[in-house]
């Protein structure tokens, strides 16, 4: 199923590539597609669905009846079968069609999808994905792939103290100061398909596929099975009063103020405990992030100290580290500066020593690194949305 998919990705963006041609040839008449605000919200067009027919049935002509004459408006197929060319394996071939719906809503596209996974005609099929796929009746947990966060940047060379703080950021002050927003990203990209679950067990398949690591830092989301009061406190109560009965207190890092979930810790050796969690409705890497095009992030790449971060972003060369560096480190740590401008870039680069902690003895190194006394070592870390983290609940990309 997944290379089935996989393949009509690449054919929509073959599909994609011919247009940009037309674009190029008659610059008048290419015009990109429009999305509602609706469908940014969901994620996906409203118009069409692509389909691939069996190799049984490709060699025919498709009417809307065939398919659903109650939806289906018109049928497209962009790709006609060309016996003369070489590429072209008749035994092989599967004739893709893009299926435009006469009522172009959300219930009628996923009324129309349903019906199509069940058509005799079909091999498979996809949604219209505005920016990345979406798990949409997933027939698998597998279907659904992981959900990753990015705090485990690449320092180099090797740094004995980031090795000790088992190569991640996880406890940074970049996380201490913006969890609520990061996990309220986390909950938009969960809540975008969540209505389209189905029945899979995802839990038990991510505990056996994805918790490999001798110690699994992990974003939970919650149902809510009791009601909650609408006062202040109740979400962080009912989060720690689910947390509290399968947790130690020193694995739950990160508990939300404003949404059911929260960001723990759990090694290799107690994975199951998540099949418990009776109350547990996701699961993903923490702070996991909107993917696009396979990919989750752009890299920022800095030299550990630069907290001005005076470079071209879009080359790979850093600066030196200054004393000026050091100031503003120091002068954060007593209380004298705020950070307001790419906040990651400010906590990932001055923690020095990876302690999870920015103060005078992460001055003093950078300090020391402005005058050679100390290695200099190099950051490299992951950015979304175009060098910053998603902020609130805004799961769209641009």
């Amino acid at each position: 199923m997944k290379k089935t998919l996989s393949m009509i990705l690449a054919v929509v963006m073959l599909f994609g590539a011919v247009s940009f041609s037309a674009f190029a040839e008659d610059k008048d008449k290419y015009a990109p597609e429009q999305y509602s605000d609706e469908e940014y919200a969901a994620g996906f067009s409203f118009k069409y669905i692509y389909v691939v027919i069996k190799n049984e049935y490709s060699f025919q002509e498709f009417t809307p009846e065939m398919l659903s004459a109650e939806l289906v408006d018109r049928i497209e197929g962009p790709y006609p079968f060309e016996p003369d060319n070489e590429s072209y394996d008749k035994d092989r071939w599967e004739l893709l069609l893009i299926v435009y719906l006469k009522e172009q809503t959300k219930e009628n596209v996923i009324k129309l999808y349903n019906e199509m996974k069940e058509s005799k005609f079909v091999s498979a099929l996809e949604l219209g994905f505005i920016y990345t796929y979406l798990p949409i009746y997933p027939d698998s947990p597998e279907e659904i792939g992981y959900y990753s966060g990015q705090y485990r940047p690449s320092v180099s060379p090797e740094n004995e103290a980031y090795i000790a703080a088992g190569k991640t950021m996880i406890r940074n002050p970049y996380y201490q100061t913006y969890y609520n927003e990061l996990l309220a990203h986390s909950v938009s990209v969960y809540e975008q398909f969540a209505d389209y679950m189905g029945d899979v067990d995802y839990i038990s398949y991510f505990a056996e596929n994805y918790m490999n690591e001798d110690i699994n830092y992990l974003t939970l989301i919650f149902n809510n099975q009791i009601g909650l009061p609408d006062e202040e406190g109740a979400v962080r109560d009912y989060n720690i009063s689910v947390l509290s009965k399968y947790f130690d207190e020193e694995e739950i890092l990160y508990v939300s103020d404003v949404d059911l979930t929260a960001v723990v810790e759990i090694s290799k050796e107690k994975k199951d405990v998540i099949k418990e969690i009776e109350e547990l409705a996701f699961i993903g890497d923490a702070f996991f992030k909107q993917s696009s095009g396979g990919q989750l992030c752009v890299t920022g790449q800095y030299n550990l100290g630069n907290v001005h971060g005076e470079k071209d972003v879009m080359t790979v060369d850093t600066e030196k580290i200054t004393a000026a560096d050091a100031r503003l480190i120091l002068r954060y740590s007593a209380g004298l500066e705020k950070i307001e401008k790419e906040p990651k870039r400010f906590f990932y680069c001055a923690d020095m020593n990876f302690d999870g902690v920015i103060n005078s003895a992460d001055a003093r190194l950078a300090l020391r690194t402005a005058a050679g006394l100390e290695q200099t070592y190099e950051i490299c870390f992951g950015y979304s949305d175009m060098w910053y983290d998603p902020m609130g609940y805004d799961t769209q990309l641009w």
